[in-house]
């Protein structure tokens, strides 16, 4: 409508031209600038930027210009040439990616392992210098120059295990290292003898087993863990030590650490370990918190099993009165009306799983607080995204403070026909991706197995997927935006409605 008007002002052929060739040169640029960055994109996950840093660095640049050219509406000359030349650039750098493979194989996958590690932030400068190096290695395969690529790429992958291994143990035993200092600082090898020397006994097999396999994260992170909560232990007696009489030191912190082994058996009992480094207030009401998240379960349970029977009996009821009418009208109508009634009765079952889909997905969206949680309905599936649901920095560790949301997830769970469940994990922009991907992967599994364990499901109906920073719901640019992106959603597959 637009171009016909436009014709009216200037003139018919004029506005066929423009009707005919602007917009469709405009779309197949378009189509053009969007095929390349997804051809640049992928280059990226085959790591084509470390393989060919200078030709995919300017294969980027050039697409950037050709996007900036498009949305300032240049001549369309411009733009081609820009495009060109991002293509001829990415053409070069996919070109060496068999050759890059080989002669970087063992320092892409030391880097892979740094990225795991998240050395880019806990060992920022041992990073920089092995992707730098990297990067030479990189420049010389752009020159033809195999022998010199070798060489940096062995260079470089050194360089990235050592950074490996410092970021490995700044993560695992940083913590544990600060909490130690903190505890000297208070005089605690002295005034808190017993459990200094156990903590520093753990911090030591935690660093021997890093010495003797840096791989073993799981078994030094859980010793690294202890060593710090021992730590903090030891500096909390010190702390009580120092305002009483120290002639009385040894007798104090012995009543204290039975007084806490008391309190620790019964934590036991709860499945999770007491950490006693702020004294006893913060174990007690984890212990109040797990007693109430038990009891709401159990009340829940009970509510759904009275539920249950009430529907139950009401279903034998309504069996039994439809037998009755069947065995009545049989000796009358013949064969042909029991079939009439059976297909009315599959038909009024259909119409009962419609009525009882929609008012339990009624339910389902009602059932958290809008902060907390929020409940979108698509198709056959419906999915949560659980707002409230955190973790500590850069963690999978479910804590004591979500047992309550988790209740009520698994309460939603129960009252759901799912054929399939679907965790995903997502993180906000912050931070380097590849390790966001992983945190996300990690977290995401962590609820699958708290599920597992607590609904008793099989594992093939559980799933579980880390998408990182990839499907953000708001703005990274904003705390508020970040913290709506931080979240695990769960997706719930429903079985079909027959007819």
């Amino acid at each position: 409508m637009y171009v016909s008007k436009h014709a009216s002002r200037v003139s018919l052929l004029l506005g066929l031209a423009l009707a005919v060739s602007l917009p469709s040169e405009a779309q197949t640029l378009e189509g053009e600038i969007a095929q390349m960055a997804n051809r640049i994109e992928a280059g990226r996950e085959k790591q084509l930027h470390v393989i060919a840093p200078s030709f995919f660095a300017r294969a980027v640049e050039r697409l950037s210009r050709a996007q900036t050219q498009f949305e300032r509406a240049e001549r369309i000359g411009n733009i081609q040439r820009s495009l060109a030349e991002a293509r001829t650039n990415i053409e070069r750098a996919e070109a060496l990616e068999d050759i890059g493979k080989v002669l970087l194989r063992d320092a892409l996958a030391a880097r892979g392992d740094a990225i795991t590690a998240n050395a880019p932030e806990f060992a920022t400068a041992a990073w920089n210098d092995a992707d730098e190096r990297m990067t030479s290695a990189g420049r010389k395969i752009e020159e033809g120059d195999q022998n010199d690529a070798r060489k940096r790429a062995e260079e470089a992958a050194a360089l990235y295990r050592a950074a490996e291994l410092q970021a490995i143990r700044q993560d695992l035993l940083g913590k544990a290292q600060q909490a130690r200092a903190g505890a000297v600082g208070l005089n605690a090898p002295k005034t808190a003898a017993k459990t200094f020397r156990e903590a520093d006994s753990l911090l030591a097999a935690a660093e021997q087993q890093l010495q003797e396999n840096r791989y073993d994260r799981q078994g030094a992170a859980a010793v690294a863990r202890e060593a710090a909560v021992a730590f903090q232990h030891a500096t909390r007696i010190a702390q009580i030590v120092m305002e009483i009489d120290r002639r009385k030191e040894p007798a104090i912190e012995n009543l204290v650490l039975s007084h806490e082994a008391d309190v620790a058996r019964i934590v036991e009992q709860f499945g999770f370990d007491a950490n006693f480094a702020s004294g006893l207030t913060p174990v007690t009401e984890q212990i109040l918190a797990a007693i109430a998240s038990l009891q709401k379960d159990r009340d829940n349970l009970r509510d759904e099993l009275a539920t249950k029977n009430d529907e139950l009996a009401a279903k034998n009821k309504e069996l039994q009165d439809t037998y009755a009418k069947v065995a009545s009208l049989t000796d009358s109508l013949g064969g042909q009306l029991a079939a009439v009634q059976q297909r009315e009765r599959e038909a009024a079952e259909r119409l009962r799983e419609r009525q009882l889909r929609e008012e339990l997905l009624r339910r389902v969206q009602t059932a958290f607080p809008p902060a907390d949680a929020e409940v979108i309905l698509d198709g056959d599936q419906v999915v949560f995204h659980l707002f409230a649901l955190s973790f500590p920095v850069g963690s999978a560790q479910i804590t004591p403070e979500n047992y309550s949301l988790l209740t009520d997830l698994q309460q939603v769970l129960r009252d759901l026909p799912a054929a399939a469940i679907v965790i995903e994990g997502h993180t906000d922009a912050q931070g380097h991706a590849e390790f966001n991907q992983a945190l996300s992967q990690r977290r995401a599994d962590a609820i699958r197995e708290y599920l597992l364990a607590n609904m008793g499901l099989r594992g093939d109906q559980l799933s579980a997927v880390g998408f990182g920073e990839a499907r953000p719901l708001a703005t990274n640019e904003t705390p508020e935006g970040r913290a709506k992106n931080r979240r695990i959603g769960v997706r719930v597959q429903l079985p079909s409605i027959r007819g």
